[in-house]
């Protein structure tokens, strides 16, 4: 009897909350359905922004018809050595993701952050079973990047993953040992020696034969 009272009465509380402040789309703002969990994006903007697994490179990510890509990867990516099984991407940069990258990497963008996770982990080729053995962690912020900002939004794309994911977060998996040059501003070349060494995992973690799914 306790639980079903516990259970009427947070349906009631969203209920309320809902006429107070009724639902909207997390990214455009227009309104959702009341039974959704928030935040969330509307149908307008999944079509514009997310792009079917089929379209993407299975091991690299990359987009394209043109890539004759299979499980062994594309043309792109299938003689290199990855040291990764896999890049799931969301969408291609451009357009209404573009916009939505933009706003939540500003304060106050958590939200739009949250609700792309969630879209995300819907591309993710993950069994309920397996997803309970794996872990979910973000790309960290340098600790005096950090305070600056205020904002990580890989994290919050990690929780939007991870409310969807039946699987591990832990946002504090890894840690960022220097400061790093902003990435956008240099060559693939120097991109990878940016981040060579960066990044340490956390003594507090055992991630020995882990699966992990790391959120950039």
């Amino acid at each position: 009897f306790g639980v079903n009272l516990v259970s009427v009465s947070q349906s009631c509380l969203q209920a309320g909350l809902g006429l107070l402040f009724p639902p909207a789309c997390a990214c455009c703002k227009s309104a959702l359905d009341t039974d959704q969990i928030y935040p969330a994006l509307c149908a307008d903007c999944i079509g514009h922004i997310c792009v079917s697994s089929r379209e993407t490179c299975p091991r690299c990510g990359a987009f394209g018809t043109k890539l004759l890509a299979d499980r062994e990867g594309c043309l792109e990516c299938r003689a290199k050595d990855l040291s990764f099984d896999q890049v799931v991407s969301l969408g291609i940069y451009e357009g209404r993701l573009r916009d939505a990258v933009v706003k939540m990497k500003s304060v106050g963008g958590e939200s739009i952050a949250t609700a792309l996770g969630t879209e995300l982990a819907k591309q993710i080729d993950c069994p309920i079973q397996d997803a309970q053995s794996l872990r979910i962690t973000c790309v960290p912020k340098y600790g005096a990047k950090r305070l600056f900002t205020g904002v990580n939004s890989a994290e919050s794309i990690m929780c939007g993953i991870g409310r969807y994911l039946p699987a591990r977060v832990s946002a504090d998996l890894l840690k960022c040992r220097r400061r790093l040059r902003k990435q956008s501003l240099l060559s693939p070349q120097q991109r990878r020696a940016n981040v060579r060494n960066a990044f340490v995992v956390s003594t507090k973690f055992d991630v020995s034969n882990a699966r992990v799914i790391l959120v950039d």
